[in-house]
C-alpha cells in the first residue's frame, strides 16, 4: 500500500497539470504541479507502474532538485524521501548506469536535508543499496564532531577502507580531538590508529579506559555488503586494544631480552 495517500488522492483529482519540474518548485501548490506532471512518478503513484530502479532514480533526483526550503516544502520533501525509500524497498539493487546517473543527488543529499528525520529515512535508503562512497567523509566527519556516530559508524568503517590516503588525511583533520564527546573519543584515535597516523598511545589508551564495552558508543550496528558482515565499532574497540597489549607485550619482550644482546656485543 502506498505511504503517500493524499498525494495521490491530489494527483488523481487533478485534471491537468502544467509542465513543470522540480526545480521550478516554489510553494505547495507547484510542488503538486512539478509531481503530476512527472509522469514516470506519477504512474508509479497511480498504480499504473510497478517500482523500478528507473523509478527510484527519479523519485531520488526529483528530491535532490527540489528546495525545500521555500515556504511550505519541508514535508513535502519528507514525502519525496519517503517516497523514494518506499521504492527502493521494492527492488533488489542498481545497475552502474542507474548508480552513475545518481551520483550527484547521493553525493549532496545527506547535507541537503540535514533535518534528523528526513537524514534518517535517507541512511536507510543508503544502507538499504548502499550508496556510500568517499565523497560522503565531509558529512560523516560532521556526524563525528555532531555526536551522532551512532548513525554512521560501520558505514565510516568501509567508506575509509575505500578512500585514498589524501581523503583519509583531509578526514582526520576535520575531527577535533578535545572538542568531542568524551564517550565517543576513543572511536576516531582507534581510527587514526588503524591508519597508520602519529597518535598519543598513553592518551588513545586512556579514551579506551573510558569506553564502556558493555554499552560502547558509538554502539555496535551490523550491517551486511554484498553477503558479508561488515566491521563494527566493538570490532574496532577489541582490535585496538587487542593491537595494543600485542605491542606492549613485544616491548616488554625486547626489553628483558637487551642485556643478553648487550653481553653478547661486549
Amino acid at each position: 500500500m502506498k505511504t503517500l495517500i493524499s498525494l495521490v488522492t491530489i494527483i488523481i483529482s487533478s485534471s491537468a497539470f502544467a509542465s513543470i519540474t522540480a526545480e521550478q518548485v516554489v510553494d505547495g501548490r507547484s510542488y503538486t504541479a512539478a509531481i503530476g506532471s512527472n509522469k514516470i512518478i506519477r504512474d508509479y503513484m497511480t498504480g499504473r507502474r510497478p517500482a523500478s530502479e528507473e523509478v527510484f532514480v527519479e523519485v531520488l533526483q526529483f528530491a535532490y532538485a527540489m528546495d525545500s526550503r521555500q515556504t511550505g516544502l519541508n514535508e513535502r520533501a519528507t514525502e519525496v524521501l519517503r517516497l523514494a525509500e518506499e521504492v527502493g524497498n521494492q527492488i533488489t539493487g542498481l545497475s552502474e548506469s542507474s548508480r552513475e546517473a545518481l551520483k550527484p543527488a547521493v553525493s549532496a543529499l545527506l547535507t541537503q536535508y540535514p533535518a534528523r528525520t528526513k537524514m534518517e529515512v535517507l541512511i536507510r535508503i543508503y544502507d538499504r543499496l548502499w550508496l556510500w562512497s568517499p565523497d560522503h567523509l565531509d558529512f560523516m566527519a560532521r556526524k563525528i564532531r555532531g555526536d551522532s556516530t551512532q548513525l554512521i559508524s560501520t558505514e565510516l568503517m568501509w567508506v575509509l577502507e575505500q578512500a585514498t590516503h589524501e581523503q583519509r588525511t583531509n578526514f582526520f583533520s576535520q575531527v577535533p580531538e578535545r572538542q568531542l564527546n568524551p564517550l565517543i573519543r576513543w572511536f576516531p584515535y582507534a581510527l587514526a590508529y588503524k591508519y597508520g597516523r602519529a597518535i598519543d598511545k598513553r592518551e588513545m589508551k586512556k579514551r579506551l579506559a573510558l569506553a564502556n564495552p558493555d554499552n560502547l558508543r558509538p554502539p555496535p550496528r551490523p550491517l551486511r555488503f554484498k553477503g558479508a558482515t561488515l566491521p563494527t565499532a566493538e570490532d574496532l574497540y577489541s582490535e585496538t586494544k587487542t593491537r595494543l597489549q600485542n605491542e606492549m607485550n613485544c616491548g616488554d619482550y625486547f626489553a628483558s631480552m637487551s642485556p643478553q644482546f648487550e653481553t653478547q656485543v661486549n
